[in-house]
């Protein structure tokens, strides 16, 4: 268990992680956020969301692109850590990777090929089972600032 001022009681933060799960479901996607629908016109302010990773393997975390209609880049926002993890490492960096649009969406032709994006890599130490968190900021190509605590189970 994480020691932090974001303690909350598991009920509580069962209900958190399930209202942001399915606030995410119902809205649809505007920029890829390496993979997680975000709400048209994110909106400013702090989130929880979760994640899963396998013990020993590292993955993506969290991620940001920003794609026109017409598939071209229209920039790369800003990731950054705010709070490592505390039982793994977490790393920032530039590439290109796949966007996730969902069918109807303008973008969604632009998913068969990569763009450049910003992401967060997460490694848990090694043998660790258990959870983690991490707390990053993300601001947007059109100004929208978001922290994010990201609870991250390693199994």
């Amino acid at each position: 268990m994480w020691k932090s001022e974001y303690m909350l009681p598991k009920a509580a933060l069962l209900l958190i992680l399930t209202t942001t799960f399915l606030m995410g479901c119902a809205v649809q996607q505007t920029n890829l956020v390496a993979g997680i629908p975000r709400p048209a016109g994110l909106t400013a302010g702090k989130r929880v969301i979760s994640k899963t990773v396998p013990s020993g393997k590292t993955m993506v975390i969290e991620g940001l692109t920003s794609i026109n209609p017409d598939c071209t880049s229209a920039g790369i926002g800003t990731l950054r850590i705010i709070r490592q993890p505390e039982h793994g490492t977490a790393k920032v960096t530039r590439r290109d990777g796949y966007s996730t649009y969902p069918q109807g969406n303008p973008r969604s032709a632009c998913n068969k090929t990569k763009h450049p994006g910003i992401y967060v890599d997460y490694t848990p130490v090694d043998d660790f089972i258990g959870n983690d968190l991490m707390i990053i900021e993300i601001i947007t190509t059109d100004g929208v600032d978001v922290e994010e605590k990201i609870v991250i189970t390693v199994k």
